[in-house]
């Protein structure tokens, strides 16, 4: 259960409250209140994270939520989903948008191979795989980085995402 928060300041007030008992008698917070995740909207910070370059974002959390430039990755973190949870979600998306596709998470372990993309995909025939990392935060491997060149060279696609919609882009119009 989420707790209420004072639309001013960020501090806890009890349910149907707008604004802290303090922010009311002084017509707003005494002090913009440290950034931390707990005073971030985290649904806000995901839905922006489609649209906005890491730049941009760290920018409206900074005038938005007054998050410092140097607290920006940690806050992102924290709010962001984890990279299984946008691997679930473009996984689903392509199965619901190419159902004749065939589609598998690339395990990893002792016996596999190193730098193979987290989704691979056969579409309409064509290789596709898919190096889904965390918006702002994901980084690719130098392995990662030669695969997906590697997939490239033999004739099929492959690509680093974060968003279906950016699925959509590579696999373009199959």
């Amino acid at each position: 259960m989420s707790e209420d928060r004072c639309v001013c300041c960020g501090a806890i007030i009890p349910e149907g409250r707008q604004v802290c008992p303090t922010c009311e008698r002084n017509n707003g917070p005494l002090k913009k209140p440290a950034a931390t995740s707990t005073a971030v909207n985290k649904g806000d910070i995901r839905r922006k994270s489609h649209t906005l370059t890491k730049k941009e974002m760290s920018r409206y959390l900074k005038d938005r939520y007054g998050v410092p430039g140097d607290k920006v990755d940690a806050v992102l973190r924290d709010c962001l989903a984890s990279e299984s949870a946008y691997q679930t979600i473009i996984m689903q998306w392509i199965r619901d948008n190419y159902p004749r596709s065939f589609v598998w998470k690339a395990a990893a372990g002792p016996y596999s191979r190193g730098g193979i993309p987290d989704i691979c995909a056969i579409i309409n025939g064509r290789f596709y795989g898919f190096e889904v990392k965390r918006p702002y935060l994901g980084k690719l491997s130098r392995l990662q980085e030669e695969t997906i060149k590697a997939i490239k060279a033999a004739g099929g696609k492959a690509a680093v995402v974060s968003f279906p919609e950016e699925v959509e882009a590579v696999i373009g119009g199959e």
